[in-house]
């Protein structure tokens, strides 16, 4: 009977701590989280997602066995309540080549293996995901069908292709080339279908360094924090407007240079000022996009994420996880870093909200 009872209470205690660990996971689980931060390292195969609810606090986090995951250039994007990203690897190997879709109602994992090493930029639709990379002085797009899997690709040779996008039937792709010893730029405009180059834009005059567009009115909004000047680039603080019916290209001269992020606001347009080389930047243009005016509007930390939660603005930055009104009043923050049991060095390539 001394046995049995030992036995019936060793199990219950297994049983009580499985479930905690269940419950501080959150994994498969239905609960009410607001935001997800992203925290990596490419020491090893490990990534940590942290859950926080409306009151900033944590209630949860999921560790992903892949490195790497996100970088400071390419933000983590949400697409009908699922987060993409690409997992790169260790940092010697960068050995993964594959997009991750993360479900953020089921935290379920899908992969879509593309065959690209070290991706720069991805872009997702209802049917397609896209991925580029650049080897050998050759930018490969890989469209990956979402059902079948079955991939399609182009190549674009002497061509670094930094960013792409995909809006209703287009891919738009930016890149940077050298010819005859001079450095051009150039907006590509692709048949999402064929992955056929529809149109080429020479972009040299305005400068190079996208990292984020916006499409509204049917106008391409997009930013170069770079100019090309002989060999060495200098910032600046370009955005520029592309018109899809027209063909026209506008070019507008914002009062800070590294412009990053790009998001429609009510009827303008929020652009952050962050160099994800120098990792830092603490600035955002409120630009109105009638008279094309623009103020600024300066915090305390780095401004690494922007994302919008109806009136409230949130910011990732310095570690920390900002929370502002619509006048861009602190309402509250937390630090978002985590202490890990480990010598390697883990830090946040992004955020993103259900």
């Amino acid at each position: 009977m001394y046995r049995r009872n030992n036995f019936l209470i060793a199990t219950i205690l297994i049983l009580f701590l499985l479930s905690g660990c269940n419950n501080m996971s959150f994994k498969g689980k239905d609960f009410n989280y607001k935001y997800g931060v992203i925290e990596t390292t490419g020491q090893e195969n490990n990534s940590y997602i942290s859950f926080y609810d409306d009151n900033l606090e944590k209630i949860g986090e999921e560790k992903i066995k892949y490195g790497s995951m996100g970088d400071g250039f390419s933000l983590p994007q949400v697409f009908k309540n699922s987060m993409f990203i690409v997992p790169k690897g260790l940092y010697s190997k960068k050995e993964l080549t594959f997009i991750m879709e993360y479900d953020l109602d089921k935290m379920k994992i899908k992969k879509y293996n593309t065959g690209l090493q070290n991706m720069n930029s991805i872009a997702v639709d209802d049917s397609y995901i896209y991925g580029v990379n650049t080897m050998n002085f050759v930018s490969n797009i890989v469209r990956c069908n979402r059902e079948t899997k079955k991939l399609s690709k182009v190549e674009i040779p002497n061509t670094y292709i930094s960013y792409i996008e995909i809006y209703e039937n287009e891919l738009f792709a930016f890149g940077e080339s050298n010819e005859n010893g001079k450095m051009n730029s150039s907006l590509y405009r692709l048949d999402a279908d064929t992955l056929n180059i529809l149109e080429k834009i020479d972009i040299t005059d305005i400068g190079f360094g996208q990292y984020d567009t916006v499409m509204k009115d049917n106008k391409l909004y997009f930013s170069a924090s770079h100019s090309i000047e002989g060999t060495e680039s200098q910032p600046i603080n370009k955005l520029c407007e592309y018109n899809r019916e027209s063909g026209e290209v506008r070019i507008y001269d914002l009062k800070e240079n590294f412009p990053f992020q790009i998001m429609g606001y009510n009827d303008k347009l929020l652009i952050t000022h962050f160099d994800p080389v120098g990792v830092i930047g603490n600035k955002i243009s409120i630009f109105n996009v009638d008279d094309k005016n623009s103020d600024i509007v300066e915090f305390t930390h780095n401004i690494e994420q922007l994302e919008l939660d109806d009136e409230d603005i949130i910011i990732l930055g310095d570690g920390y996880l900002y929370r502002y009104d619509k006048n861009f009043s602190l309402k509250d923050s937390t630090l978002v870093v985590n202490e890990r049991e480990t010598d390697y060095h883990y830090y946040t390539t992004g955020l993103f909200k259900p």
